[in-house]
């Protein structure tokens, strides 16, 4: 309906307006809709739009399906994107839970590596997560209590900063190197 209003050339108010002394009490907003696929021509509407714009109802029908066929693919496209971003959310929660996972054992004992990059991976251990989660989480750890306090201002003003603050980063870092002596910042 939107190509053959188009071509006429109408607005979708203008297009209401005409069709409002025919009977049919529309706005711009059904006429959206319809053209949108969200709201569906009643056959008295059909047969008037299809006199209006001298085609047949078929014509008019098909120009639906192909909206619809659009609409249809409009939400394919979103779907796959979203289905992208959840896999790829997914694969960055089974990092960070192979990284809380390597701080657990160093908290038993074990020897660590927090690899090459040990910021790095200090950073992905704990982007996203909010404060309280941190927290539990250095303090299940074996982080003392006056460290967190200190963390927990440092991590008030970092919440301002678009990246991570590497001051920050570093001091978590040296929080836990202090919590966990069995954890190395060079490879395994």
């Amino acid at each position: 309906m939107a190509r053959l209003r188009k071509k006429k050339p109408l607005t979708q108010e203008e297009l209401a307006a005409a069709f409002r002394p025919r009977g049919f009490p529309w706005t711009q907003q059904v006429v959206a809709r319809i053209e949108k696929g969200k709201r569906s021509l009643r056959l008295a509407e059909a047969l008037e739009l299809a006199a209006f714009f001298d085609v047949t109802v078929e014509t008019l029908v098909s120009d639906t399906f192909e909206v619809m066929i659009g609409i249809l693919h409009d939400r394919q496209v979103e779907a796959e994107f979203q289905a992208r971003n959840r896999a790829e959310a997914a694969r960055q929660y089974a990092r960070q839970i192979e990284r809380l996972q390597r701080l657990a054992r160093a908290a038993v004992g074990e020897t660590v590596s927090l690899g090459p990059k040990p910021q790095k991976e200090v950073l992905e251990t704990f982007r996203a997560l909010p404060w309280p989660e941190i927290a539990a989480i250095l303090s299940s750890l074996g982080v003392p209590e006056t460290d967190l306090d200190e963390l927990a201002i440092r991590y008030g003003d970092a919440r301002k900063k678009p990246h991570g603050d590497p001051v920050l980063i570093d001091e978590i870092l040296l929080a836990l190197q202090r919590a966990l002596p069995t954890l190395e910042p060079r490879p395994e």
